[in-house]
């Protein structure tokens, strides 16, 4: 008799093997049809980002990604879905460029960045089909990290400062659609690079916040009317860094501003509401990252984040998550998900659980849940850049047969999925 059930436990386990085998080697086969880079931006920093009001999208282009390699892709944001564009015409690869809508144009124009040896100097206009690059005389010098934002009440894109390979800048420029106009004002914002910046509309002012130069990073606040730059002593302020991504929320009539590289791994929300920087208590939020792509998107009244370098825990690499801002939380912008491989088996199977939708490298609690013994801990695992994960698991050896659950739960966003998981 024990000899017989040694030899049907065996047959079971063996049974339960090739199953998960044949299901692994499927999702396997189906995970390389449709490859990650098809359905969304690699991970990456500092790209370029911009609303399209003209085509109610976000536009983004280039960046950084984690080979170190300066990328030429444009994407779109219609607020749930990420779409590659094929211009017939797109400017070199680079990063840190500056980029903004223009309304009285109604298009977005980029200028300059670093395509991974020298600083750039050439403007382009995306029409929403194609790139086409201008020849205005005179212009910026090549730079990188500069800060560009649409003035509203002036009808000109501002550019402020940046690097052009040797030192710091601290000069302004307006876009007219044009040409280049370079500003000598009587005041100004000392020469800096990766400053944020952003239009408070509320106020009719460009609002600078922060950056890098020789001295170190930087936390002073400064506002534009126009003709002048006027420095602003809040009572409160975000601590010095540089790369924060900055927007202005029109649903709030504020600014939001998020991350950078400082002293301290910010990951860190702050508002600007015209008068003094407060902080707002968020429990979740994006993992703190530099270089990250921000902007309004005023068709779903919302503020976004893509992308990043993450610098919290030492930093691992790009991100390549998106998230939304509603005036009070953070949340992801796209669904999370898991998968569970075999979906059934007896207690003690191994299963392959893969996630994606989450957050850039938070980590995730896998739990099995039991409806009759409770929860068990089966794993803590960290994403990757582009928020997904792959593990194996083991079903408890005490799981209780019937149809139960396996839950992954994010730590920072909140996220959480699950799947069912029927014990045989």
């Amino acid at each position: 008799m024990r000899e017989e059930q040694e030899i049907r436990r065996l047959v079971r386990a063996l049974l339960a093997a090739l199953a998960v085998l044949g299901t692994l080697l499927a999702l396997t086969s189906a995970d390389a049809a449709v490859p990650l880079a098809n359905l969304m931006p690699s991970p990456r920093y500092a790209p370029g980002i911009a609303f399209d009001a003209a085509r109610g999208e976000v536009l983004l282009f280039g960046g950084i990604d984690s080979g170190g390699a300066e990328l030429d892709d444009t994407w779109t944001w219609d607020g749930s879905h990420w779409v590659q564009q094929r211009p017939a015409h797109t400017p070199q690869p680079r990063c840190c460029m500056g980029m903004a809508y223009d309304a009285t144009q109604g298009d977005i124009v980029l200028f300059g960045g670093y395509d991974g040896s020298s600083p750039l100097g050439d403007t382009w206009i995306w029409n929403g089909a194609d790139w086409i690059r201008q020849a205005p005389a005179p212009a910026p010098s090549r730079r990188s990290g500069m800060s560009m934002t649409y003035d509203g009440a002036r009808n000109r894109v501002v550019l402020f400062g940046g690097y052009d390979g040797n030192e710091n800048t601290g000069d302004t420029w307006t876009w007219d659609g044009t040409d280049w106009t370079p500003y000598a004002p009587q005041h100004s914002p000392v020469a800096r690079s990766a400053a944020g910046i952003a239009y408070d509309t509320a106020l009719n002012r460009v609002v600078l916040f922060g950056g890098y130069n020789d001295s170190g990073f930087l936390d002073d606040t400064w506002l534009w009317n126009g003709k002048d730059w006027y420095q602003s002593h809040p009572a409160h302020s975000p601590s010095p860094r540089q790369s924060p991504g900055m927007a202005y929320d029109a649903a709030r009539g504020d600014i939001l501003l998020f991350g950078g590289l400082g002293l301290d791994e910010a990951g860190d929300t702050w508002v600007w509401n015209g008068v003094d920087w407060i902080k707002p208590v968020t429990r979740h939020r994006p993992s703190g990252r530099d270089g990250a792509g921000m902007t309004y998107d005023a068709a779903r009244h919302e503020a976004m984040l893509f992308g990043g370098e993450a610098i919290e825990h030492g930093g691992l690499g790009p991100d390549g998550d998106t998230w939304v801002w509603d005036g009070v939380r953070w949340s992801l912008a796209l669904p999370v998900s898991i998968k569970v491989i075999p979906s059934s088996g007896l207690p003690d199977t191994e299963v392959r659980v893969k996630g994606s939708g989450f957050g850039a490298f938070e980590v995730v609690k896998l739990t099995f849940v039991d409806s009759s013994t409770g929860t068990t801990k089966l794993s803590n695992i960290t994403t990757d850049g582009a928020g997904t994960f792959m593990t194996i698991v083991t079903i408890p050896g005490n799981a209780t047969p019937g149809r139960q659950k396996i839950e992954a739960k994010a730590e920072k966003s909140g996220a959480l999925a699950e799947r069912p998981f029927t014990v045989t």
